[in-house]
C-alpha cells in the first residue's frame, strides 16, 4: 500500500513539475514580447491604420508597434509635448513647416536619412528648417499646388482651372489636342 501511495505522490509531483515547466516555457514568449522594444505611432486617420498597420506588423514581428489613431491637430501634439507624451512617430496631414515649428526640438532630424534622400530636393526644401534640418517628410501625392504653362492654355484657348471639375475639363481638352501628362 505504501508503495502505491508513494507512486501516486511521485506521479502527481512529476505532473506538477511538467506543468510548471510547460507553463513557464509558454510564459517566456509573452515576456519576451512584453520586453521587446515598443514603438508608438500616431496616425491621423483610421484609413492609415486599416491599410498599413498589418503590413508594418508583418515586417517587424519582433517589435511591438502600438498604433493610435490620434488627431490631425497640431494643438493636440503641442499638448502631448508639454505633458511629456509625444509618440515615437507622428503621421499628419497638411502641417506646414511654420505650424510645426513648436515641436522642432522634440523631433528627429531626418535630413540625412535614406527616406529623405528619396524625396526630390526641390520638394524637400519646402520642409527644411533654416538650420538645414528636416523634421517632416512629405508623403506620396502630397500636392500643395500646381504649376501651369499659361502659354499652352492661351495657345489652345483652354480656361485656367479654378476647381477640380475645371481641372479635369482642362486635362480632357489638352488630351483632345494631343497633349498628355
Amino acid at each position: 500500500m505504501k508503495k502505491k501511495k508513494w507512486n501516486r505522490v511521485l506521479a502527481v509531483l512529476l505532473m506538477m513539475v511538467m506543468s510548471i515547466s510547460l507553463l513557464s516555457g509558454c510564459g517566456g514568449k509573452s515576456t519576451e514580447k512584453e520586453d521587446a522594444e515598443t514603438i508608438t505611432v500616431y496616425l491621423w486617420s483610421t484609413n492609415l491604420y486599416e491599410k498599413y498597420a498589418p503590413y508594418i506588423q508583418e515586417q517587424l514581428p519582433d517589435i511591438n508597434v502600438e498604433f493610435v489613431v490620434g488627431n490631425n491637430d497640431l494643438d493636440f501634439y503641442k499638448f502631448l509635448k508639454e505633458n511629456g507624451g509625444l509618440p515615437d512617430i507622428i503621421t499628419c496631414c497638411r502641417f506646414s513647416l511654420h505650424d510645426a515649428s513648436p515641436l522642432k526640438d522634440s523631433l528627429m532630424d531626418l535630413s540625412t536619412t535614406n527616406v529623405a534622400g528619396a524625396v526630390y530636393d526641390t520638394y524637400l526644401s519646402s520642409f527644411m528648417n533654416e538650420d538645414g534640418s528636416v523634421n517632416w517628410l512629405p508623403v506620396c501625392a502630397d500636392a500643395h499646388g500646381f504649376v501651369v504653362n499659361k502659354d499652352l492654355f492661351e495657345k489652345y484657348d483652354i480656361p485656367l482651372p479654378t476647381d477640380y471639375e475645371s481641372f479635369v475639363s482642362a486635362c480632357e481638352a489638352f488630351e483632345e489636342v494631343g497633349i498628355r501628362g
